[in-house]
Formats: C-alpha cells, structure tokens, sequence
C-alpha cells in the first residue's frame, strides 16, 4: 500500500534500490553492502557492481578495517546518491 511506510531490509546489489527511487512510498533502507563491498577494496561504479558478495557483515566484526576505510565511505556516499 501506497501510504503505508516501506522500509527495505537489505540488498544483495545497490542497482536494486536504483530500480526503486520512483516509488517514493519507500521511506527507508538499511544494507550492510557499501561496508562489505568497500571491505574487499571494491569502490562501487556509477552503475553498481557486477557481483553478490558473499562475505556477511558478522564476519568483519572482528576485522580491523582502517586501510579500507575511504573505500567505505566512498561507497557509503555512492550509495546514498543512488536514491536521490
């Protein structure tokens, strides 16, 4: 339903929530893959990525991620360009 609030769990590739940016009835997203990609050194394209990764988010809790921080931001910024 149109006026009832959509909040997304998730997405395997931010191409999805490229796909869903005319549906402004979804008001919200949450997704660990601009943490995960950016972890593997992966910057996303100005079109997504080509691939799933298969690392989950619990497998990096204990990871020190400082060298691959600029990747995650990159990637945390891309994605938040990619719904607007």
């Amino acid at each position: 339903r149109k006026y009832v609030y959509h909040h997304l769990l998730g997405c395997s590739l931010p191409q999805e929530v490229m796909a869903y940016t005319k549906f402004d009835w979804i008001k919200s997203i949450d997704t660990s893959n601009p943490i995960i990609v950016g972890s593997e050194g992966v910057r996303y394209g100005d079109n997504g990525i080509d691939y799933k990764p298969k690392t989950k988010i619990e497998q990096l809790f204990e990871v020190d991620l400082d060298t691959r921080m600029e990747d995650i931001i990159f990637n945390v910024n891309k994605f938040k360009s990619y719904v607007k």
